[in-house]
């Protein structure tokens, strides 16, 4: 994952690649490795407020938004009247399926607040809500890490002073995120 400075404005990468420096490179890196963290710690955060008996709808609630997205967005990708990129499509179907089955699970959730209101192990609730909520901050910043991966080859393409192929390769949270990540091993994102 390393970089080799070899001249001003030039590395080579571990690969080998002479790859040409890009003005503001630093600072998306930076920011992509932020986002993923920012996501995990609010997520944790939500987790430890609302406790064990609001988060779980919300594990469920993700768990079968991706399931759903994953099953549908070539079907619902078929349909979008987007000719230039299949690609672009498949992703835009998948943000919307997986928006919308998170809008169905939202009142299902709603439903079991209202029967788990109130409980009399507060700490109990508290700390395994903080699970609940780290296990869904990891699958939204999974779930950021594959679909910014997915879309790099877009980004290069339209804003190419701004992402490169090797901006993902610098970003140490991106590629920890990515590499293990449990959402492509069991085929939920192809």
């Amino acid at each position: 994952m390393g970089y080799r400075l070899f001249e001003y404005g030039k590395r080579i990468s571990h690969r080998g690649i002479i790859c040409q420096k890009r003005k503001g490179e630093k600072e998306l890196n930076i920011a992509v490795d932020i986002i993923i963290a920012l996501i995990v710690i609010i997520f944790t955060f939500i987790g430890w407020k609302n406790g064990f008996f609001k988060m779980l709808p919300g594990i469920i609630n993700v768990a079968a938004a991706l399931v759903a997205a994953s099953l549908l967005c070539s079907a619902v990708g078929k349909l979008w009247p987007l000719h230039e990129s299949e690609l672009i499509a498949k992703i835009i179907a998948f943000v919307i399926v997986f928006i919308l089955t998170l809008f169905a699970m939202k009142f299902l959730r709603f439903i079991l607040d209202k029967i788990c209101d109130k409980t009399l192990l507060k700490l109990p609730n508290k700390i395994l809500g903080t699970a609940l909520g780290l296990l869904l901050g990891l699958f939204y910043a999974w779930t950021f890490s594959t679909l910014l991966a997915s879309s790099l080859p877009l980004l290069t393409k339209y804003f190419p002073d701004l992402f490169s192929s090797e901006l993902l390769e610098k970003s140490v949270l991106f590629e920890l995120f990515y590499d293990f990540n449990p959402l492509t091993a069991i085929k939920l994102f192809k």
